[in-house]
């Protein structure tokens, strides 16, 4: 199943001959696709006649406090025809009060890594869990291969790399005694010695740090395929270059483009790379003296 995350209403109509589903965004998001709160009912309903799934994203962590108001804010959605995708494992709790937890999907970014983990937390009468796009497109395969419930993979996008409650650039720049307005669309990390840029994105729930480069699985779908839900992220980008390669991915998937072909149109669109897909990550230690006792 095709799912994409929209960046308005208006977008969703524009591809949702393309897709299987939707996640919205929502003011419970770190997600820089714009929130969706105010015609969320309208989303779910359009979503509905046309026999789409709808996913509304949760992907802040939170505090006692933001609990209180998700809470509120759930039970205003529960009886509608609507999923979550959530990231702090306290979500699942509400879910649970309201009877509804078979509707959520716990995406922990890069924690789930291996059968065990995946299908503790299956067992747990959750709709799915998200796995880890941190390890081998291989792993991936044996984890399908061994699960016991719905997967969920982050299959196109800026890939997420660092977040934290803290505002680090409201912080900084409070610091030095700026003014500084933080563009959510345009504001980069850069290394002085390096010459990637790295998308740093601030809201009211802390601050996200993105690789520098788009990661796609297209060249590993037949290893990932069996995946149930496989994401694709706007964030960042134009909505129409976007829509580009919503469509290559379902042609892939339909069996309309040769798979060759698909990788070099996509390249031709994005700063392509596979992240972690052929190998694990590596640490190397430098050699440390040790006193002679």
């Amino acid at each position: 199943m095709l799912l994409a995350y929209i960046k308005s209403f208006s977008h969703f109509k524009g591809i949702a001959d393309l897709v299987d589903g939707a996640i919205v965004s929502t003011s419970f998001s770190i997600s820089n696709n714009k929130y969706q709160d105010e015609n969320l009912v309208d989303i779910i309903n359009y979503s509905n006649k046309l026999n789409k799934e709808i996913f509304i994203d949760i992907s802040s962590l939170m505090t006692n406090d933001e609990l209180v108001d998700l809470d509120n804010f759930i039970y205003i959605y529960k009886d509608y025809n609507v999923n979550f995708i959530y990231t702090d494992i306290g979500v699942y709790e509400i879910l649970k009060k309201y009877h509804i937890e078979n509707r959520g999907i716990y995406d922990p970014k890069t924690l789930v890594t291996n059968s065990y983990d995946m299908n503790l937390y299956l067992s747990l009468n959750m709709l799915g869990i998200g796995l880890s796009n941190e390890i081998p497109a291989s792993d991936i395969k044996v984890l399908n291969e061994n699960k016991k419930g719905k997967t969920l993979l982050k299959v196109f996008g800026y890939h997420q790399m660092f977040y934290s409650k803290r505002h680090l650039l409201s912080t900084y720049f409070k610091f030095i005694g700026e003014n500084y307005v933080v563009n959510r669309d345009n504001t980069f990390l850069k290394e002085e010695t390096r010459g990637e840029e790295y998308h740093i994105d601030e809201n009211k729930h802390g601050s996200v740090i993105y690789r520098s480069y788009v990661m796609s699985y297209l060249k590993e779908i037949d290893d990932i395929k069996d995946t149930d839900y496989l994401v694709l992220d706007a964030a960042f980008m134009d909505e129409d270059k976007f829509n580009e390669a919503l469509k290559i991915y379902k042609d892939v998937l339909d069996g309309n483009m040769n798979k060759d072909i698909a990788i070099l149109k996509l390249s031709e669109l994005f700063d392509i790379e596979d992240g972690f897909l052929y190998n694990d990550t590596v640490y190397v230690k430098e050699e440390i003296s040790r006193w002679d006792m």
